[in-house]
Order: structure tokens, then C-alpha cells, then sequence
């Protein structure tokens, strides 16, 4: 489990020394916070509180996330990201406490690109799986700048050796569905807007 300040650590820098650490640049704060927002909203990141009431934590549903927002407060010097009840006054009494995100789903929504190469011998799945966080990297990095299918095929045989073509294939598909970035699955050449002769 992270906390909201791990969490937002990590999607800085993407290492494990960031998220030990203590400090981030402050105007990736208010960059990454609406990142964690949507993927609490989205359900891709589970999330645990409890409340003054119960010391329990409890998980949370995405629901949460239309009633909360997250929100920078600066407190002593430091900068906390807190989550703050919609149209509540400022210093409003916290509901939701000791916040803490699933590391799992952290490191499945961003991924770090260097350490997600499964190592050789591994399940099919686990290959397919890497080369699709691989692949959503890159179209998140150029939704409307596709690099040719083939090129990207042939990186990805070298970054995942034991990738079949149809794992290939299925993974391209998924990261274009849950990047968003259509322009990747046009067909044909990219590297010019020149239509071939029939």
C-alpha cells in the first residue's frame, strides 16, 4: 500500500528512491494529482481509508470520487494532498482518513518502462501483458505521432523474446483501447501523408 504522497512520488519520477524520499517538484504536484483523480474515479486504482468513526479502513468504490476531490494543502512548509468533500469550507473536518492506494494498480497504471521486461521463461500472458503496458507507454507519449506497426513489432520481439505474433497483435490492440490513440491503428505507411499508387 502507498500513501496519496508515494503515489504521486512515483508518477514523478517513476524510482524507488522517489518514493522513499521526502520531496517532488512542486508543479508536478498539481500536474500528477488530477492523474490519480481519474484512475481513483475510473476504478483502475482500489484505495483504503477509514473515518474519525471507524479505525477500520475500508475499501473504497469509485463512486467516492464524485462526492471527494483531491486537493494540495500546504501545511508547516509541506505540501499534502488530501481529500476534501466538494463545496466543504476550507479547515473542514476530515471524513476520509490515512488514505492508502493499492501499489499493484499504481504500477499497472504507470508503469515504469525500464523495469516491466519480463525476465526470460516467463507465461505467455505475463510477456503479452508487459508488452502491452510497454506499448501504452509509447501511444500515451505520441497519441497523434504512430510509428509504423512493423517497427514497433520488431522492438518489441527484441524487448520481448518470448512474444508471439497474435500476443503481438492482441497487445497492440488493448493499449489502442485503453490509450485512446485511434491514429495508431490506421493502416499503411506513416512515415509520409502520400498515398501509394494502385
Amino acid at each position: 500500500m502507498w500513501t496519496l504522497g508515494d503515489t504521486a512520488r512515483w508518477i514523478a519520477e517513476r524510482t524507488r528512491q522517489a518514493v522513499d524520499g521526502l520531496s517532488i517538484d512542486e508543479q508536478r504536484v498539481f500536474e500528477i494529482v488530477p492523474e490519480i483523480q481519474r484512475a481513483l474515479s475510473s476504478g483502475e486504482v482500489r484505495v483504503w481509508a477509514h473515518t474519525p468513526n471507524d479505525p477500520v479502513p475500508r475499501e473504497l468504490p469509485s463512486e467516492t470520487w464524485a462526492i471527494y476531490q483531491l486537493a494540495i494543502e500546504e501545511r508547516h512548509g509541506l505540501l499534502w494532498i488530501v481529500p476534501v468533500l466538494a463545496g466543504a469550507s476550507p479547515g473542514h473536518e476530515r471524513v476520509l482518513l490515512d488514505i492508502r492506494l493499492s501499489r499493484k494498480d499504481v504500477l499497472r497504471q504507470w508503469p515504469d518502462d525500464q523495469a516491466i521486461t519480463p525476465p526470460r521463461g516467463v507465461g505467455t500472458i505475463a510477456v503479452e501483458n508487459g508488452c502491452r503496458l510497454w506499448l501504452i507507454n509509447l501511444m500515451k507519449a505520441n497519441p497523434n505521432n504512430p510509428r509504423p506497426k512493423e517497427v514497433i513489432r520488431e522492438e518489441a520481439k527484441a524487448r520481448f523474446p518470448n512474444l508471439g505474433k497474435r500476443g503481438f497483435d492482441r497487445a497492440w490492440a488493448a493499449a489502442i483501447s485503453q490509450t485512446g490513440a485511434e491514429k495508431w491503428s490506421a493502416p499503411g505507411r506513416r512515415s509520409d501523408g502520400i498515398k501509394s499508387p494502385q
